[in-house]
């Protein structure tokens, strides 16, 4: 299998900090849920269920931006769009290095995931350096067809209504 591009590497190494960060301070709160004396238990347990959750769940994404997954990219982009307004509330609060530091990894996570070079191998299979043995081509996404290959049809039959773009002759 060929190695993903510079720009997943980054946005996997992105993702895996703030998942880590995350599952920290989630445990963290577990923690001291339970040595300490917390004014409501049941937020304090949410609160650290959410911590523990989401990190681990940056940290399997992470893993499949890595893996060049294209089931990746969506929930990559959206835990920094969600990522956003936290860094800016966080500058806002006085918290101006944590804000900044936020800020930086989300634009940076947004940037990488969104590159060319990570949009060619998430969807149209190609990595930059294939090898000779694989094209160049993408591993499949589990359930789904190679990439770049679409929508597998029936022989002789066309999808559509028969109108619009796609009822064209090709």
């Amino acid at each position: 299998m060929s190695k993903p591009p510079f720009t997943l590497v980054i946005a996997a190494a992105v993702l895996a900090l703030e998942g880590l960060c995350v599952l920290g301070l989630g445990g963290y709160v577990a923690v001291m849920t339970v040595i300490g004396r917390p004014h409501d238990l049941a937020s304090s347990i949410a609160e650290a269920a959410i911590g523990v959750v989401f990190g681990a769940a940056l940290i399997w994404v992470a893993w499949g931006a890595f893996g060049a997954q294209r089931w990746s990219r969506s929930p990559g982009v959206l835990a920094q769009i969600f990522a956003l307004p936290v860094a800016i509330t966080l500058i806002q609060s006085g918290r101006q290095l944590a804000g900044a530091a936020l800020l930086v990894a989300a634009l940076t996570a947004i940037a990488t995931l969104l590159a060319p070079p990570s949009t060619r191998v998430l969807y149209d299979g190609v990595f930059p350096d294939g090898p000779a043995e694989d094209g160049g081509t993408a591993p499949p996404d589990s359930g789904t067809a190679k990439p770049g290959e679409g929508r597998k049809e029936p022989k002789g039959k066309r999808s559509g209504t028969g109108r619009g773009r796609d009822s064209r002759p090709r």
